[in-house]
């Protein structure tokens, strides 16, 4: 990704051999300077001891150079809270 581009892209989720089923998954994008510039819950409709999640399309402008950390977080019980269970790093380049 460059500095300054606006991208198309989908966060692909699969887990299995769960111990519990997954209630629902939130993902958050988090750009260099500590802002949230994208958040989303999608409860899974399916309750097994795996799932494969796909995001809609994301638009997204990289306004800053440096790590955008994408956060995917998993909740087991309806009012129980997200749990943090993967970290990825989309880097921004200079032009």
């Amino acid at each position: 990704m460059t500095k300054g581009g606006e991208y198309d892209f989908a966060i692909f989720t699969q887990a299995d051999s769960l111990a519990k089923p997954v209630e629902s998954i939130k993902y958050e994008i988090i750009d260099p300077n500590g802002e949230k510039v994208y958040t989303a819950k999608y409860p899974l409709k399916i309750k097994e001891d795996y799932f494969w999640q796909i995001t809609p399309t994301i638009t997204l402008k990289f306004q800053h150079t440096g790590e955008y950390k994408v956060y995917v977080y998993m909740q087991l019980d309806p009012q129980g809270d997200y749990q943090l269970v993967s970290k990825k790093v989309i880097k921004s380049l200079p032009k």
